[in-house]
């Protein structure tokens, strides 16, 4: 699109704003009316996918439904001359949650609860007719300035929200069992099944977010989708409390129950967050959003814990780096160790050893400088999968490697495979497993409705039957002719 361009002969293109991996937004000016409004397009190379399409069309009329402070108006919906769709909102300024978090690593806490209050409050509006955001992160959560300067935050893009009702959840546009959204901001519950997500998922997500506003860090850390998605189901959260000096117990306690790893375990809705979240703001009365935007914010927040580093004598050192390569070899793998030494040179900084085992005339110089690097294995890093339930004589397959027995070996890896399990009698299963870490899965099979016909296979218990029989009948045979020999025998005496 290009600037001054009129849309549905009402609005006309103001300056563009910028470019998401599914939409452009641009200021616009509604002609007949003189006011400023938001506009987002559809990008172009999407056009030509219903599903994007559709998603987009479902993103305006769920968000028309809603009319909350706390969340983005959508006014309007239409269509480009050349076909491409269009959503009207309400124009904000200010910036998004994800943007002052790049300038202010940590929040004040009571800014922090004050963003989270009204997220939750937009949440409410959203719950109670039956719409699920399902993204909740700082990149749509947008911090609003108001007539007389004041701050509020209103929650953005309703993109992949679902509608719910009768307690499940309308399947819509996302039955390929996509994951959507953002990993640090997901819950379990989404990475492992998102199409069983309700109201609850967005309650784990305000959670994080608030965890990464007040400790300046998100819940589960990764270098790719893959290992944060593991850290989600399976690692306990670190308390905010161990990364933030002087948090009240309260606040964490809030974070917690948010970020239940079980659904059931959370705050039942979002109203019953609110209640904590607003007698926690009684501490923090008189605190601001627009605070932020002040000379001197730094000495609003609360200090992060800092470690002191330990000192060692040169007795303990030696212990230390003794106890550890232990610890390391015994566990069959050494991934490095830091030697110690007095002396400080650059020779002594360059220097690497490459493995435990080389002899050397003298001991290894201790520099605390000198890293020992050892080069680590990869093949032999396994990770052990336990499945649960599996059926007797089942085969596990990866697509290279066949295996029996309910705990199998993987190579740890942070790329998604496939395993399918298949037993005689039953349907076959496919699980998605990430191999990071040790797990359990469970590997019920349900049985065949297939008739298949039953087949006899020869076993060696079978085999010595049909020996014995047949040994039977030639003693058998062998008595008769004896005693038939006999009776002629006998016939020929007379």
């Amino acid at each position: 699109m290009e600037k001054n361009t009129i849309l549905s002969q009402r609005y006309e293109l103001l300056s563009f704003l910028g470019r998401g991996g599914m939409s452009e937004v641009w200021k616009a000016r509604h002609i007949h009316l003189d006011k400023l409004v938001a506009i987002k397009l559809l990008n172009r190379d999407l056009l030509g996918k219903q599903e994007f399409q559709a998603r987009f069309k479902q993103e305006a009329q769920i968000a028309s439904k809603l009319n909350h402070p706390n969340i983005c108006a959508v006014s309007d919906f239409g269509f480009t001359e050349d076909g491409t769709p269009f959503i009207v909102m309400e124009f904000l300024e200010g910036e998004s949650l994800a943007s002052v978090l790049k300038r202010i690593e940590r929040l004040p806490v009571g800014a922090s609860l004050l963003i989270a209050k009204h997220t939750m409050q937009g949440l409410q509006a959203a719950h109670s007719i039956g719409v699920v955001h399902r993204d909740i992160k700082p990149g749509n959560i947008y911090l609003v300035k108001e007539k007389g300067g004041t701050r509020i935050s209103k929650i953005l893009d309703f993109g992949i929200s679902k509608m719910v009702s009768g307690g499940k959840t309308d399947l819509g546009l996302t039955t390929t069992g996509t994951l959507l959204g953002t990993a640090f901001y997901l819950s379990p519950e989404q990475i492992m099944e998102s199409r069983t997500v309700d109201h609850r998922t967005d309650i784990y997500a305000c959670g994080a977010v608030l965890y990464k506003m007040i400790t300046g860090k998100v819940p589960f850390h990764g270098e790719n989708f893959g290992e944060v998605a593991v850290k989600v189901v399976n690692d306990p959260l670190i308390d905010p409390r161990n990364l933030v000096a002087g948090l009240p117990g309260n606040v964490a306690k809030i974070i917690k129950k948010c970020m239940e790893k079980e659904a059931r375990l959370r705050y039942a809705d979002a109203g019953e967050c609110l209640q904590d979240i607003e007698k926690a703001l009684e501490e923090f009365q008189g605190d601001t959003i627009e605070a932020l935007y002040k000379p001197g914010i730094e000495n609003l927040i609360l200090k992060p814990i800092e470690k002191k580093p330990t000192r060692f004598t040169r007795k303990s050192k030696i212990a230390f780096i003794t106890g550890l390569l232990l610890m390391l070899i015994g566990g069959g793998v050494v991934t490095g160790f830091f030697a110690f030494n007095g002396k400080n040179t650059e020779k002594s900084k360059n220097s690497s050893i490459h493995a435990l085992a080389q002899k050397q005339n003298k001991p290894a110089g201790l520099n605390s400088e000198n890293i020992v690097q050892v080069n680590e294995n990869k093949e032999t890093q396994k990770v052990k999968i336990k499945l649960k339930s599996l059926p007797v004589n089942a085969i596990i397959t990866d697509g290279k490697e066949r295996y029996t027995g309910d705990v199998i070996l993987l190579t740890k890896s942070s790329n998604p495979m496939t395993l399918t399990i298949s037993a005689e009698g039953f349907d076959s299963k496919e699980i998605t497993v990430v191999p990071l870490m040790d797990m359990e899965l469970d590997a019920t099979l349900k049985m065949s409705t297939t008739k298949t016909e039953e087949v006899i296979k020869p076993t060696p218990q079978m085999g010595l039957v049909e020996k014995t029989k047949a040994k039977t009948q030639v003693e058998k045979r062998t008595g008769e002719e004896k005693k038939k020999k006999g009776k002629m025998d006998f016939m020929r005496e007379f």
